[in-house]
């Protein structure tokens, strides 16, 4: 804080102070340091510094450095004429003294006790100080609102790139494949060859398609979770997996390591409720796993009878010659992975469209504004 001295009290400057002091060892020095100076402007690049407690410190120029028993600082002018007033007071107020005075002077309240809306008031010495303080209280809520809706799409994000370049390998595979074998074989008419699949085989085909795609992103999900480096990270929503009890539990787990991530931000990791927070994350994990393991046994049961199915049909179709057996067995593979291909890019557009689209928690009815008439001292008469 810098201040000047008035014809009655001293008065504050704001965004106009003719002098910035800044510690050299930055801001770890300043959020603990508390200190008052009375500063005298000799010149335009001299000044001499006092304080109440060790009287004069001594005379340094501006932008050098100055060795004080608070620490080295440097304090460097803004004005281009010397000031009427040379004497500058200032303040070094320590950061959470500072934020714990503001706590305490903001009031919020509801506009009534049936509405929504609440006001934000703020008494300040500087008006513009206060006006700028609440704004800027205001665009942090919700700033920091729309980045914890975005946690989770953002790790589902990352989650399907991973494997969108895993799955685009595997496919560039298949495709090499393919083509060596058409090569291979001589093979041109492969749509008027496999209109030959009888209805049943081709129903088969679509259903392990999409119990290989769904016993994929099981097994995914399963390497995510097992993965040491994601215990305490966010597990990826909205993959396709239609099981109720696999997304209720991947949704509390969220919200428990959502809560432990705000708590950690300031506290450590002998809070008692971070400790608690850790154990209901560790179980629900252990109980999430089991889910998944089950989910993938009965799928991969499921996907064994129906490829028995299509084993058998397939051996009924005895005109079909071998080389169209071999190749369409090279072509399911590759039906699968742009199955699944595809349906990753679909769910990472979804995805970026959530994050697009996410708004404030809270909307702004009106910016701060000064009350022309001052609130202290109050008036005698």
């Amino acid at each position: 804080q810098y201040k000047k001295e008035g014809p009655i009290r001293t008065r504050e400057y704001y965004n106009n102070a003719p002098v910035q002091l800044r510690f050299i060892d930055g801001d770890s020095l300043q959020d603990v340091t508390e200190a008052d100076f009375k500063l005298t402007i000799l010149s335009k690049t001299k000044y001499h510094l006092e304080n109440d407690e060790l009287g004069f410190m001594g005379s340094f120029s501006f932008g050098k450095k100055a060795n004080t028993p608070y620490g080295d600082l440097i304090i460097t002018p803004t004005f281009f004429e010397t000031p009427s007033n040379p004497v500058v007071y200032i303040s070094v107020i320590p950061l959470i003294t500072l934020a714990d005075d503001y706590s305490k002077n903001i009031n919020v309240a509801p506009l009534s006790k049936q509405a929504t809306v609440i006001t934000i008031s703020l008494v300040d010495a500087v008006k513009h100080r206060a006006q700028d303080f609440i704004n800027t209280l205001i665009k942090q809520y919700n700033t920091d609102g729309i980045n914890e809706k975005n946690q989770v799409s953002k790790n589902t994000a990352e989650f399907i790139d991973k494997r969108l370049a895993l799955i685009r390998e595997e496919l560039d595979q298949v495709e090499s494949n393919v083509a060596l074998y058409k090569q291979s074989n001589k093979l041109t008419d492969i749509t008027a060859e496999a209109g030959l699949f009888l209805e049943n085989t081709i129903i088969s085909k679509k259903e392990v398609v999409k119990l290989s795609t769904n016993l994929r992103m099981t097994q995914f999900m399963i390497d995510y979770l097992v993965d040491k480096n994601n215990i305490f990270q966010l597990l990826p929503t909205n993959i396709g997996l239609t099981d109720l009890s696999i997304s209720t539990s991947v949704a509390t787990l969220n919200s428990l390591v959502l809560e432990r991530n705000r708590l950690i931000k300031n506290s450590s990791l002998q809070n008692p409720i971070i400790q608690n927070l850790d154990i209901q994350i560790t179980e629900l994990r252990q109980v999430l796993e089991a889910s998944l393991q089950n989910l993938k046994k009965s799928t991969t049961l499921q996907l064994a009878s129906l490829n028995q199915e299509a084993q058998e049909n397939n051996s009924r179709i005895t005109e079909v010659p071998q080389q169209e057996k071999e190749f369409r067995a090279i072509q399911r593979q590759q039906e699968i992975k742009e199955a699944l291909y595809l349906y990753l890019l679909q769910k990472r557009e979804e995805t970026s469209i959530s994050l697009a689209v996410t708004v404030a928690t809270a909307k702004l009815v009106d910016s701060a504004f000064i009350n022309p008439i001052p609130v202290k001292p109050k008036k005698l008469f």
